[in-house]
């Protein structure tokens, strides 16, 4: 089965008119956002548009590219290659690129705005976390903060652009990028969503229900297009009240999570039946999780993961996956040397998750199963003895 690099060599050479802009398309774009293209801009360029392949020929960005990483995978930079390559995508550009991380308030955010000249198309794109550890513990305020730092930038940003822009536009995000979009688009004026076409995520977490209640929420509901893999880990956090869409990969677990192991059929991603039992077990854990677990005691847990990988030095991930034993034994010895208190709290923390996890775990399976029986369900959940 082919995943969308296939699609866009097969289709290198169709115009739009011929095979019109897709839920595909859509998704490549969005993946070149993580890929160091903004930083090719000057900063005279970086708040107009700008050929990405002039960008490609004055710096020379990746067609050598050996050494990659977290952000610039081998699956990016084959995609980006073909998609220069092509009369399809041959003149897009890219412009207004911001990359802002503040290590003081805990904040890491990036966006960018993608442009096809020939068919007028103007993509909003959020891009999604990136290898510092900073962005990742952002990410984990999303189970005890209505809002983080990101969510207020993504508004400026959505805003200042579309307060000077006279078209349409789409806005997209992988990951956190794609809960970025969610939140800008719903926070925007009225006036200001009528620009928005459509919004897309992909894999992206939700929010919490104070936002989706609120009425500048409906306004763009109908406009959101979710889409994420059968065995989604990231997309059920904090899980939106949309009908997504949940498509096959050739992957498992959170490697799923890459869109480039979504598989394609056609010019769409390949519908699957249904999500796995482990995606549905993880949905129903974070859920009551946030719920069994205090805002304080969450932010406590966080706090304290992260500072014992801050504490060894280690501030992205690819310095885990560089030095996998030194980070390991050192981190070993930090967790030892926690204080009694803080090792109470991770050990709840965690141990609650557990037990979360393995209860709905056998309860999706028996849902699965019903012919096992709930007796059996009761009995291995409970702590009395035969």
């Amino acid at each position: 089965m082919s995943n969308f690099i296939d699609y866009i060599k097969k289709n290198r050479n169709k115009h739009f008119k011929e095979l019109p802009l897709n839920e595909v398309d859509i998704a490549s774009i969005n993946e070149l956002s993580y890929l160091p293209i903004g930083e090719a801009l000057s900063n005279t360029e970086k708040k107009q548009f700008i050929p990405i392949k002039q960008l490609e020929k004055e710096n020379h960005l990746f067609f050598k590219q050996t050494n990659y990483n977290f952000m610039t995978t081998k699956e990016r930079v084959i995609l980006y290659q073909n998609i220069l390559d092509s009369k399809r995508f041959g003149d897009i550009e890219i412009g207004y690129y911001v990359n802002d991380i503040n290590l003081d308030i805990e904040k890491q955010f990036s966006a960018m705005i993608f442009r096809l000249p020939s068919i007028n198309h103007t993509q909003v794109v959020f891009r999604g976390t990136d290898d510092s550890l900073i962005g990742w513990k952002e990410d984990a305020k999303m189970t005890y903060m209505k809002t983080i730092p990101s969510h207020q930038s993504a508004l400026n940003y959505l805003t200042s652009f579309l307060n000077d822009w006279q078209g349409q536009v789409v806005v997209s995000g992988h990951s956190k990028g794609g809960n970025l979009a969610l939140y800008a688009t719903s926070m925007i004026k009225e006036i200001l969503q009528e620009k928005v076409t459509a919004i897309y995520t992909f894999d992206s977490p939700g929010h919490y229900q104070s936002l989706l209640d609120a009425s500048s929420y409906h306004n763009i509901k109908d406009k959101i297009i979710s889409i994420m893999p059968k065995e989604s880990i990231v997309g059920v956090m904090l899980k939106p009240d949309l009908d997504s869409k949940i498509v096959e990969s050739k992957s498992f677990a959170f490697f799923q999570h890459n869109i480039s192991q979504w598989q394609v059929k056609e010019n769409q991603f390949l519908p699957a039946k249904d999500a796995t039992i482990i995606s549905k077990a993880l949905e129903d854990t974070f859920k009551l999780w946030q719920k069994e677990l205090s805002r304080k005691e969450l932010e406590t847990f966080f706090n304290i993961f992260f500072d014992l990988f801050f504490d060894i030095g280690v501030e992205s991930l690819d310095d885990i996956k560089n030095n996998k034993r030194k980070t390991l034994a050192h981190l070993l010895k930090e967790i030892v040397n926690l204080r009694p208190k803080e090792k109470k709290i991770m050990r709840k923390s965690l141990r609650t998750m557990i037990i979360i996890f393995n209860h709905k775990a056998i309860e999706k399976a028996l849902d699965y199963r019903p012919e096992i029986g709930k007796e059996f369900l009761e009995w291995i959940l409970s702590d009395k003895e035969d």
